[in-house]
C-alpha cells in the first residue's frame, strides 16, 4: 500500500487562529492545517494533501508555483501548518460525489511524492530492483493514522530516534547484498566509490553478516540509517559515516526480529543500533500531546539540533492492518526538524 498523499477526508474541529483574524486552524487526521476563516466548518468532507506532496502545475495551483507546487511544513502567524485543505470540488464537479471518507485521490489530482536530491556520493551502479524477499523499510506517520493511536496507545513498546541520513539495507542470502531505499547495488569494483559499498567493505560486512547466519543456521537482512559525510549536508556534524540498525529481518522466515532479538543480534555482529529514547510513563492524551512532546527534543547524535523524530515499535512484533507495511510500528516527526532543514 503506498501512501495516500491525497485523500477525501473529514475536518474533524475548527478552532480560531489565536494571532490572525481572518485564519482558521483545522484538524485532519492527526494533522494540523491553517485554513481561510469560514471556508469549512467541522465534519465537511475535503480533499487533503499531505506534506511531501507535488501537486501538478494547474492554474488551481499556481499559488504554490513559488514553491514549486511541493507542499511543506510551514509556520503561519506562528502556528504550525501542515498540508493544504481544498474542497471537495477541485475532484470536479461531476465526479466528486463519486468519492468518500478515506478514498485515495493521488494519482486521480496528478501528485506526485517529493524525493530530496541524492548525493553523487549514494549514486552507483544498479543490480536491480529491491530484493522481493525482503520488506522495504519505511513508517507510516502516525498523524495519518489517528485509529492506529487509539488503539494501541497502551501497548507496551519502544521508542528510537529517527535519524536523518539515507536508509541502507545489507543482507546475507547464500550470498551478500545491498540496497539503498528503493534498488539494490552492484557490489563490485563499479561501486567502489558507493557510501554504502565502501561502508560494507571498509567493515567486513560480508564475511561478519555471511560466518553469523551460517552460524545460526538462518539468513538476515540488516535495515538501518547511514548518516555522517557527504549524506544530508551531515547535519549531525560526524566524521565519516556511521550506520545505525532500526530492524533486523529474518529471511529464511519472512519476519521482523522482535526487539530484544534485534539488539542483542546487532551486539554480537558489533553494529550500532539507533539511539534508544524515552516517552513518559504516563500514556499521551492524544497525537498532538506526542508531537509536541517529540518537538522538544534534541538529537543524541548532536545536541545542537533538534531530533528529526522518533520510530514507535512493539516490543513483541506483531501484523497490524492499519499500516501500510502491516507492521505494529509508527514514526512521529518533529516539526520543528522539517521547519529548520525541509526548506
Amino acid at each position: 500500500m503506498s501512501r495516500k498523499l491525497a485523500s477525501v477526508q473529514r475536518i474533524t474541529s475548527i478552532e480560531p487562529h489565536p494571532n490572525a483574524d481572518t485564519l482558521e486552524i483545522a484538524k485532519v487526521l492527526g494533522w494540523t492545517a491553517i485554513v481561510k476563516k469560514g471556508e469549512f466548518k467541522p465534519g465537511d468532507e475535503i480533499v487533503y494533501c499531505e506534506i511531501d506532496s507535488v501537486l501538478p502545475p494547474k492554474p488551481e495551483f499556481e499559488f504554490l508555483a513559488k514553491y514549486k507546487y511541493r507542499i511543506r511544513t510551514i509556520k503561519l502567524r506562528g502556528v504550525i501548518s501542515q498540508g493544504i485543505c481544498f474542497p471537495k470540488t477541485v475532484l470536479g464537479k461531476d465526479i466528486m460525489n463519486n468519492f468518500h471518507e478515506g478514498d485515495d485521490v493521488t494519482e486521480l489530482m496528478g501528485i506526485t511524492k517529493y524525493e530530496p536530491p541524492v548525493s553523487e556520493h549514494l549514486n552507483g551502479v544498479v543490480k536491480g530492483n529491491f530484493p522481493y524477499f525482503i520488506p522495504k523499510t519505511d513508517e507510516d506517520r502516525i498523524t495519518a493514522i489517528p485509529e492506529l493511536f487509539e488503539k494501541y496507545k497502551t501497548t507496551p513498546g519502544y521508542v528510537t530516534e529517527k535519524l536523518d541520513g539515507t536508509s541502507v539495507t545489507y543482507y546475507w542470502n547464500e550470498y551478500f547484498g545491498v540496497c539503498g531505499r528503493n534498488l539494490e547495488l552492484k557490489y563490485d569494483e563499479s561501486n567502489k566509490n558507493n557510501i554504502l559499498c565502501k561502508y560494507a567493505l571498509e567493515h567486513e560486512l560480508e564475511a561478519r553478516l555471511k560466518l553469523y547466519c551460517e552460524k545460526v543456521g538462518f539468513n538476515l537482512a540488516l535495515q538501518g540509517e547511514m548518516v555522517g559525510e557527504k549524506i544530508q549536508g551531515n547535519r549531525y556534524k560526524i566524521h565519516g559515516n556511521e550506520y545505525y540498525i532500526f530492524s533486523i529481518y529474518n529471511i529464511s522466515k519472512g519476519q521482523y526480529l522482535d526487539s530484544d532479538d534485534m539488539f542483542r543480534i546487532a551486539k554480537e555482529l558489533g553494529l550500532n543500533t539507533v539511539p534508544i529514547r524515552a516517552f513518559p510513563e504516563v500514556p499521551f492524551n492524544s497525537i498532538d500531546d506526542m508531537v509536541n512532546y517529540v518537538a522538544k527534543m534534541v538529537s543524541n547524535l548532536n545536541s545542537t539540533i533538534p531530533v528529526e523524530g522518533v520510530v514507535w515499535r512493539s516490543i513483541k512484533e506483531q501484523r497490524c492492518e492499519l499500516t501500510s507495511k502491516g507492521r505494529l510500528s509508527f514514526k512521529v516527526i518533529n516539526p520543528e526538524y522539517l521547519l529548520k532543514f525541509d526548506q
